[in-house]
């Protein structure tokens, strides 16, 4: 489970980050995550960084990295079926083909959970005790 909420505020998820719950990572969250290390003796050491933080270029606002659950299809078997299947898509701009079989090409795996506003949706059912992903061979 990731300890970070969509509004970028510690969650209760996990039992290291329960004690920061509702506090933001960016601002009070991270100030006392460094106290408990320190108050815990497990803070080697600390320093101020300047640096550029990413941030979106739509809404302007910070990027904060977050774990969650993905959707992967393993591409062996089905490589040779997809890099076909490109050829019969007019690709706009035509250089785009060429990234995109690339990537075909040289990766083992590929996400289809794609986390974007825009993205298709995964149809998918999940236990409720369990959230454990009810799959079919279909």
């Amino acid at each position: 489970a990731c300890p970070v909420d969509e509004k970028g505020c510690f969650t209760a998820a996990t039992e290291e980050a329960a004690g920061f719950a509702g506090e933001s990572v960016l601002d009070d969250g991270n100030e006392a995550v460094l106290t408990a290390l320190r108050e815990g003796g497990s803070l080697l050491a600390a320093a101020r960084h300047e640096h550029r933080y990413p941030y979106d270029w739509r809404s302007k606002t910070p990027v904060i990295f977050r774990t969650t659950p993905q959707w992967f299809v393993r591409l062996g078997d089905l490589r040779g079926e997809a890099l076909a299947a490109l050829h019969a898509v007019e690709m706009r701009p035509p250089a785009g083909r060429a990234r995109l079989e690339a990537f075909v090409r040289g990766r083992t795996e590929w996400c289809l959970s794609r986390q974007r506003s825009w993205g298709v949706p995964l149809p998918a059912f999940y236990h409720v005790e369990t959230g454990e992903a009810l799959l079919t061979e279909e």
